[in-house]
């Protein structure tokens, strides 16, 4: 559950862009770590700008311009069995429900599929969230009198297409429809679209680049441009500088065939609900925050994943469609942790 795995299209767990780092997508096991890159087939993506997904595929025929044997995945990669992944992420948001605090559980599970209708197969993920609130308290924000109800959640379908056009550019497209809400208040608006669409150029199997733009169709958000350097210096080190998802990894060792990473990534959180609020009245809630965190990942020689992380998050901000003043909750920090198979 981990261009990362969560930009995350559309929930707080991962704005998922393409991660190394599991974020929401599935993973093929690794190339041995002494094998050298190969130069000479095609990337497949990896970028995740939703919300909560997290890896992606692994490259499993010669591929030029595929992660270097033994990294993270990340933007490259190849789809190969019908299951590709099952991961499930968890997120903990601190906070005592106490003047302008505000606590929040997220939790995600997804499986990707690889139907090979063409030469690069479409990767189907249907994928559940649910978001536990503990707050926020309508009598710490001043004149704003913010509230959500205990539990939201989101059902989507995420699809996604890597073609490779020749051997240095190709795209990562990719749409998730989805019903975001309370299921207390269900309306039109709680059905979404994001979707991203980067086109990825490589220079060298230790370079590449990437532009395009993530649809949010969120209250705040609705559209970003996205893209960056993917730049892969040696086996042991990994920098997307992406936005709005950039991730820096290097590998820390190996025990028993299994890579160790550690990282620093940053991201934009978040998602919009419709929802019930406290005096019965239906509206839409939009719930925006920045992430910056420090973790550690572990690859089996299996393909199995599993990564850690702790960091702050800042900037957070509440808002309604119903015209209620924007509610703005102290920074805090979190937790987060998941494994795929």
């Amino acid at each position: 559950m981990l261009l990362s795995p969560v930009l995350a299209f559309g929930q707080a767990p991962r704005v998922q862009f393409p991660t190394q780092v599991p974020e929401g997508a599935p993973y093929t096991a690794p190339p041995a770590i002494s094998a050298p890159p190969t130069y000479g087939a095609p990337p497949a993506g990896g970028f995740d700008p939703y919300t909560g997904a997290t890896a992606t595929p692994g490259p499993v025929a010669a591929d030029p311009f595929a992660p270097v044997p033994g990294q993270p995945t990340g933007i490259v990669g190849t789809a190969t069995r019908f299951l590709q992944d099952v991961s499930f992420d968890d997120a903990y948001l601190f906070g005592n429900n106490q003047g302008s605090n505000l606590a929040i559980t997220e939790m995600e599970a997804s499986a990707t599929f690889a139907i090979p209708l063409f030469k690069n197969p479409f990767l189907v993920t249907p994928g559940f969230q649910a978001n536990v609130f503990n707050g926020p308290n309508t009598f710490g924000f001043g004149t704003a009198y913010p509230d959500m109800p205990p539990m939201t959640y989101g059902a989507y379908l995420d699809t996604t297409w890597k073609p490779q056009f020749n051997e240095r550019f190709s795209a990562d497209l990719a749409i998730r429809p989805g019903v975001w809400t309370d299921f207390h208040y269900v309306t039109s608006r709680s059905f979404r679209i994001p979707a991203r669409a980067l086109g990825l150029y490589a220079f060298s199997p230790q370079v590449q680049v990437a532009a395009g733009v993530v649809y949010f169709d969120r209250l705040s958000v609705r559209i970003l441009p996205a893209g960056g350097v993917i730049w892969s210096p040696n086996p042991d080190a990994r920098f997307e500088i992406l936005f709005p998802r950039p991730k820096l990894a290097h590998r820390i060792g190996t025990i028993r065939n299994n890579n160790v990473w550690g990282y620093v990534e940053g991201e934009y959180g978040g998602n919009t609900w419709t929802i019930r609020r406290a005096d019965g009245s239906g509206d839409v809630a939009d719930y925006n925050d920045l992430r910056l965190s420090l973790g550690g990942e572990w690859i089996t020689g299996t393909g199995r994943r599993g990564h850690f992380e702790v960091g702050y998050v800042f900037n957070r901000r509440l808002m309604y469609r119903g015209g209620s003043a924007t509610a703005y909750p102290h920074g805090t920090a979190m937790i987060r942790g998941g494994f795929s198979f």
